[in-house]
């Protein structure tokens, strides 16, 4: 249980960045405070705030004191060359895990029945 809770700011944190690649969050817009970060994703403040601090780090957003957190322009275009490559790396592990496994990876690529 408790690896499990260790790194729930990580999953909130990806979960922000695909909602900004998606268009939930205007790309020139403010993000939710983070008393709404908490009651949106069923966290604490402090993980809220965790979440908040590393978007900002990554150079995602921008802090303006006693007013919030917005995102910085072009974002979107730098979360989405992240993500891909990300979905890249692990969609090529699958591959060579099922190829060790004796898979026909060409039909699973194909999404055939295999």
């Amino acid at each position: 249980m408790v690896s499990e809770m260790k790194y729930v700011w990580l999953d909130v944190k990806c979960k922000i960045e695909l909602d900004i690649i998606w268009g939930v969050y205007d790309t020139s817009g403010k993000l939710p405070t983070i008393i709404k970060l908490s009651e949106l994703y069923a966290i604490g403040n402090t993980t809220s705030q965790k979440v908040l601090d590393s978007l900002y780090t990554d150079g995602i957003i921008d802090k303006a004191h006693g007013k919030g957190h917005y995102l910085k322009p072009n974002v979107k275009a730098r979360l989405i060359e992240k993500h891909t490559a990300l979905f890249t790396d692990s969609f090529n592990d699958a591959v060579q895990y099922g190829k060790r496994l004796g898979v026909n990876v060409d039909k699973l690529i194909n999404c055939e029945v295999i």
